[in-house]
C-alpha cells in the first residue's frame, strides 16, 4: 500500500513539474535613461511572435513565456528599441533611451502634408502597417504605446466600448478627449472603423492643433486617413483573418468565507457560530468567463483603371464578453473611389458603413465585490439563492436582458483643383449619420425581499444623429 501510494505520488510530481516547465513568468519594469520616469504603454513581445503585453503606468509588466522563447523586444514610439537575450532570468527591469533621429516622412497636418522635420508643432505618426502588426480590437487601441505622450485605457471591458484617450494628461474641455479627423470629416470616436482600413494616424498634440480645429482640439486631434487605390496600380487583394482567445488578467483579493465571517463576529459577536465551516464563495469566480473568444476577419481589394482608382474593403469583428449575456459583433464596409477628370481636377469619394450589435449585461461586477463569500449562489433545488450584502449577482444578471443595435454611415465627397505651383484648392461635403435602438426585458422574479421584481417590465429606446 505505502509502495503504491509512494509510486501515485513521484507519478504526479513529475507531472507537475512537467506541466510547470512548460511556461515561465517574467516580470520587470520599464523607465526613461534620462530621468528615470516610468514609461506607460511599452510594447514587450516575444522576438519572432506576435505575443506580448504593455507596461502598465508605474511602467510594470508581466509576461507569460514558453521555454522555446529566447529574447524579448521593448519598443516606445520616441525611444529606442531594444533587445533583451532571457537566459535564466525571472526580473528584467530595461532603462529606454530616447531616439533622436530626425524623421523626413511626410504626414498629414491640418491643411495639407509636411516633411516631420519642417514642422514646429508636436505631431505624432503611425502608418497603417504597423497599426496591423499586434493584433488589437479597435482602432484606437492599435495606437497603445506607439505615440509618446498617448495613454489609452478601457474604462469597462464591456466588448466593444470606446476606450478612453489622453493626450498629454487631462485637459478642461469636452471631456479632455481628443477629436478625431476621418478623411476631413470630424467625429467623436471611430470604434465603428477597421483598423486594416487606416492608411495612416497623425496627433497633433499641442496647441497648434486650435489653430485649426478651435477649441474642439484643445484636447489633441488625431487625423486618419483611410486606404485608396493608387493610380497606375493593379488589382491587389488581400485577406486576413485572426482568432485568439481572452480571459480577466487579475481578480481582485476578497476574504474567504472563514475571515469574513471573523471579521463580522467581531462587529457583530455570535453572527456565526463555527466559522470554520461556513460556506465560501468566490464571486468573481461565479461572474467571469474563463476565456473567451475574439475573432476578426477582414478582405480588402484595390486597384485602378485609366483614370478611375478604388478600394474596397469588408471585415466582420466579434468578441464575446468575460461576463455572460456581453457580447459585441460588427460588419465594416470601405468603399473609396477616385476619379481624375483632368491633370489638375479631381473627384472622389470615402464611405464607411458599419452596423454593429451589442448584448448587455447587468452590472454585476459591484454586486459580487460587496456580495457575502459565506453565502451561496444557489438552493439545494437549484433556485437562486438570497446573497447578504447587495444580492445575488447571477440572478441580477440572469433577469437582465438588453440589446442593442446601430447603424453608422460616415463620408464624404470631394473635388480637387490643382494650379500654380504647390497650391491645392480642395472643397468637400462631409456627413457622419448612425440610427440606434435599445431594447430590454426584466420579467417578474423573487429571489428575496430586496432582490424581486413584482412586474414585467419592456423597454425600446431609439436614438439618432445627422451631422
Amino acid at each position: 500500500m505505502n509502495r503504491s501510494f509512494l509510486f501515485i505520488y513521484l507519478f504526479v510530481s513529475l507531472l507537475s513539474g512537467s506541466a510547470w516547465a512548460q511556461t515561465r513568468q517574467i516580470r520587470g519594469k520599464v523607465v526613461a535613461m534620462e530621468d528615470g520616469g516610468a514609461l506607460h504603454g511599452v510594447n514587450i513581445v516575444v522576438e519572432g511572435t506576435t505575443r506580448g503585453v504593455t507596461t502598465d503606468l508605474d511602467g510594470v509588466y508581466t509576461i507569460e513565456l514558453e521555454q522555446s522563447d529566447n529574447s524579448l523586444v521593448f519598443s516606445f514610439i520616441g525611444y529606442a528599441t531594444k533587445r533583451v537575450a532571457i537566459g535564466n532570468q525571472t526580473l528584467i527591469n530595461i532603462e529606454l533611451a530616447s531616439d533622436t533621429k530626425e524623421l523626413d516622412e511626410l504626414v498629414v497636418v491640418g491643411y495639407g502634408v509636411q516633411r516631420k522635420s519642417d514642422l514646429t508643432g508636436s505631431i505624432g505618426s503611425v502608418k497603417g502597417s504597423d497599426l496591423i502588426k499586434i493584433p488589437s480590437f479597435s482602432a484606437e487601441q492599435a495606437l497603445q504605446g506607439k505615440i509618446a505622450g498617448v495613454q489609452i485605457a478601457s474604462p469597462n471591458g464591456a466588448p466593444g466600448s470606446a476606450p478612453v484617450i489622453r493626450i498629454r494628461g487631462v485637459g478642461t474641455l469636452n471631456n479632455s478627449s481628443p477629436i478625431f479627423v476621418v478623411d476631413g470629416v470630424i467625429l467623436d470616436d471611430i470604434t465603428f472603423l477597421n483598423s486594416g482600413d487606416i492608411e495612416s494616424m497623425e496627433v497633433l498634440k499641442d496647441a497648434s492643433a486650435t489653430a485649426i480645429y478651435g477649441s474642439r482640439g484643445s484636447n489633441g486631434v488625431i487625423i486618419v486617413s483611410t486606404k485608396s487605390g493608387k493610380m497606375g496600380e493593379g488589382v491587389q487583394v488581400s485577406i486576413s483573418s485572426e482568432y485568439s482567445l481572452q480571459r480577466l488578467s487579475k481578480q481582485i483579493n476578497l476574504l474567504t468565507g472563514e475571515e469574513f465571517a471573523k471579521v463580522v463576529n467581531v462587529l457583530t459577536p455570535g453572527t456565526f457560530n463555527n466559522t470554520s465551516i461556513v460556506p465560501s464563495t468566490n464571486w468573481q469566480d461565479q461572474i467571469f468567463i474563463n476565456w473567451v473568444p475574439i475573432q476578426n476577419h477582414q478582405a480588402a481589394v484595390s486597384g485602378s483603371s485609366g483614370k478611375y482608382s478604388f478600394y474596397f474593403g469588408a471585415s466582420y469583428f466579434k468578441q464575446d464578453g468575460i461576463i455572460s449575456k456581453s457580447g459585441y459583433d460588427r460588419v465594416s464596409i470601405k468603399l473609396n473611389n477616385t476619379y481624375a477628370i483632368s491633370k489638375s481636377v479631381k473627384v472622389g469619394n470615402n464611405l464607411t458603413i458599419a452596423p454593429d450589435n451589442r448584448q448587455n449585461a447587468a452590472d454585476v461586477v459591484p454586486i459580487a465585490y460587496r456580495a457575502w463569500p459565506t453565502s451561496v449562489p444557489y438552493t439545494a433545488n437549484g433556485a437562486f439563492a438570497e446573497v447578504l450584502g447587495a444580492g445575488n449577482p447571477l440572478a441580477a444578471n440572469e433577469y437582465n436582458n438588453s440589446s442593442s443595435q446601430r447603424f453608422r454611415a460616415v463620408g464624404n465627397a470631394y473635388i480637387d483643383v490643382s494650379f500654380l505651383k504647390n497650391f491645392l484648392f480642395k472643397s468637400s461635403f462631409g456627413f457622419d449619420l448612425s440610427y440606434g435602438k435599445t431594447k430590454s426585458y426584466t420579467p417578474t422574479f423573487f429571489v428575496s425581499p430586496t432582490q424581486e421584481n413584482l412586474t414585467s417590465d419592456l423597454g425600446v429606446s431609439t436614438d439618432e444623429n445627422k451631422t
